[in-house]
């Protein structure tokens, strides 16, 4: 087999995504190949060049199919909407339901892949104040960890097929081309920055292109492990908001109240906005995997100047 992972045979599920758009990039750039499976599948144009291609089901699968990889990054952006009951049963299914749906299909596949590498998030942990977080830290319920271990279950299931698991938990992910960088980024357009209520609460954040290097990382090992994909520096939201002024030169203003952002978005602002999670990478520094991005001004510089 290639030395080169992104060559290898992949299927890939939130392949449009965020994350999933750069990996499918990598792969392209390789010689490799994928079978991306999406909702918009239609609206997609197989690259016979680039070997990509798209599936809206998993049943127009050939069992006879062979992949290498699964990669499994589906799922509804947790911040798009507000946490109503119907959207959260929306998160769940988009994540949990087709995740079980996924394994269901490798079960029936006549040619298991090698590696399974399915995506979660350090909402798994809940709030925990100043304690530094390891991927041993148990989980304080609240709705962001019941979404994260239904998830995470589900993909453990792949491990009944004998297929080694991968499970990477990623702090808030910086891209220029969405997520929840642009909702910092828009504040600065005007030059202006600011804290959400105390500013004391822990952000772990990570560079996009350090989750794409740290999954081909976890490939590259074939090992089951569940690890915390972060920046090796966390930072506090009020020391956020600082390395954002200095960096693009905005003003400080007066911290948003608490209860301003609880009105406004209800639950999603205590889970998302003032949940405080000191998460350590120190696990997967100790594999071996280096950071390109391990400081938050460097990389708030370079999503900044592009």
């Amino acid at each position: 087999m290639t030395s080169d992972v992104w060559a290898r045979r992949f299927l890939v599920t939130g392949g449009t995504g965020l994350i999933g758009s750069v990996i499918l990039e990598r792969i392209s750039d390789a010689g490799g190949s994928a079978l991306v499976l999406s909702r918009t599948a239609e609206s997609k144009k197989a690259s016979p060049k680039a070997r990509i291609a798209y599936v809206g089901t998993l049943s127009s699968i050939s069992l006879d199919t062979k992949f290498d990889v699964v990669i499994n990054l589906a799922g509804e952006s947790i911040a798009g909407k507000k946490w109503t009951v119907e959207q959260k049963q929306n998160l769940l299914d988009s994540r949990v339901e087709t995740t079980r749906r996924l394994i269901d299909f490798l079960q029936r596949l006549q040619h298991k892949p090698s590696y399974f590498f399915s995506a979660s998030a350090i909402g798994y942990y809940g709030d925990h104040a100043a304690e530094v977080i390891d991927e041993n830290t148990a989980r304080r319920a609240c709705f962001s960890s019941d979404l994260c271990c239904q998830w995470e279950q589900e993909a453990q299931r792949a491990q009944q097929l004998g297929i080694p698991v991968g499970i990477g938990r990623f702090g808030v992910v910086f891209s220029q081309n969405g997520g929840s960088w642009l909702e910092f980024a828009k504040p600065l357009t005007y030059k202006l920055s600011t804290v959400f209520g105390s500013g004391e609460q822990w952000f772990s954040w990570v560079h996009i292109n350090d989750v794409v290097a740290a999954i081909k990382f976890l490939i590259a090992c074939g090992q089951a492990q569940t690890l915390n994909i972060v920046a090796p520096s966390p930072v506090k939201n009020k020391d956020l908001a600082k390395v954002l002024k200095k960096e693009s030169g905005a003003l400080l203003l007066a911290p948003v109240p608490k209860f301003v952002l609880q009105c406004a978005l209800g639950e999603m602002a205590d889970e998302l906005l003032f949940v405080s999670q000191r998460v350590s990478s120190n696990a997967l520094q100790a594999l071996g995997f280096e950071f390109r991005y391990p400081d938050l001004g460097p990389c708030v510089k370079h999503l900044l100047n592009g």
